[in-house]
Order: structure tokens, then C-alpha cells, then sequence
């Protein structure tokens, strides 16, 4: 990913459907040197506070590095991470799914904060 490139979008891989149960997908963002992640949801409708995405800096889903969850059908604002990458981890359970999300994940030069 970089500056360059246009964004890439992001969904929960189910189309017109609504998304599956007992999901479990990863995607991990490296923006190049000087150089950070930028998160524009386009769409989000999941289980609110059930089936949710992660927000993690690095490329693990270890507790100290949550940035934080996002779930429900409100559109958070766009979300700048800096760092040497950024994980997104999407989780649902085995009840009430719902039509997912989309966003589109951008590199951006560090000075354009």
C-alpha cells in the first residue's frame, strides 16, 4: 500500500447476502515509510456489540494493541492510524447477521495529518 495507489476496499465478502455466522477474517495493512493508514467506512450494519471489526496497531490481535471496536450501523468518522501497520479483524457470532460493512483503507503521507 501506498501513497500512490488509489485506496483499497475493504468488505465482509457476502455481496447482496447478509455475512456469515461464526466469521473470522484478518487484514493486515503496511502503508510504506513515512507513510499511515487511513479508514473511511463506507457502509456498516453488524450486530451491535456482538459481531464487530477490530482495530489493532501491528499485525497482531494482542489486547494492548486494540485501538479500538466498531460495530452497529452508525458510520464512525474516518479513522487515521499511525504506525508500521494496522490490522482489522472482523468477528461475528453464530446469530443475527446482518448486511456487514464496507470501507476503503488508504495510505497517506505521515505529514498530512
Amino acid at each position: 500500500m501506498s501513497a500512490d495507489s488509489p485506496g483499497i476496499v475493504i468488505e465482509d465478502g457476502s455481496g447482496a447476502e447478509n455475512y456469515a455466522f461464526n466469521s473470522d477474517c484478518k487484514w493486515h495493512f503496511v502503508p510504506g515509510a513515512g507513510e499511515h493508514v487511513m479508514l473511511k467506512f463506507l457502509e456498516l450494519d453488524t450486530e451491535l456489540n456482538v459481531d464487530s471489526l477490530y482495530l489493532f496497531r501491528g499485525e497482531g490481535t494482542q489486547q494492548r494493541n486494540l485501538l479500538m471496536r466498531i460495530s452497529g450501523q452508525q458510520l464512525p468518522h474516518n479513522i487515521l492510524v499511525e504506525g508500521s501497520s494496522v490490522l482489522l479483524w472482523f468477528a461475528s457470532d453464530a446469530q443475527n447477521e446482518n448486511s456487514g460493512f464496507k470501507l476503503e483503507a488508504s495510505a497517506i503521507p505521515a505529514a498530512r495529518q
